[in-house]
């Protein structure tokens, strides 16, 4: 449950730029969310991912992973690298959203996919 960690805003565009900011050959993996994956097929580039989310325009609300936050603020995209989860095992960044506009929203993960990228630069 979330309700006690901090409410940490930050515009669909804001994550665009951090995910532009990214190697051009990593590719991501949205798991939980319909928006994202009713217009894209995943897993998928990190650019065309920004692509679309610049289209949909919404706010998001990270929903944060460490206990490095304590108030309620809007990031920008410098502060992503700061707030990513890493997985042990497989060294792929996690980053948990919601929509902040949507009353339906559920949380939704992106997650760097290295497999799909090997396979995509043919470096099986």
């Amino acid at each position: 449950m979330t309700t006690n960690l901090p409410r940490l805003e930050l515009q669909s565009a804001e994550l665009a730029t951090w995910l532009d900011k990214q190697a051009p050959d990593i590719w991501w993996l949205v798991d939980g969310d319909p928006l994202l994956t009713g217009n894209l097929s995943f897993p998928c580039p990190g650019d065309v991912l920004a692509k679309e989310l610049r289209r949909v325009g919404q706010p998001l609300l990270l929903i944060p992973t460490k206990n490095t936050e304590s108030a309620d603020r809007h990031l920008s995209s410098g502060d992503l690298d700061l707030l990513v989860q890493k997985e042990d095992d497989r060294d792929e960044r996690i980053i948990q959203f919601r929509w902040a506009k949507s009353p339906d929203s559920t949380d939704w993960m992106l997650i760097e996919d290295k497999d799909s990228a090997r396979w995509a630069l043919g470096d099986d």
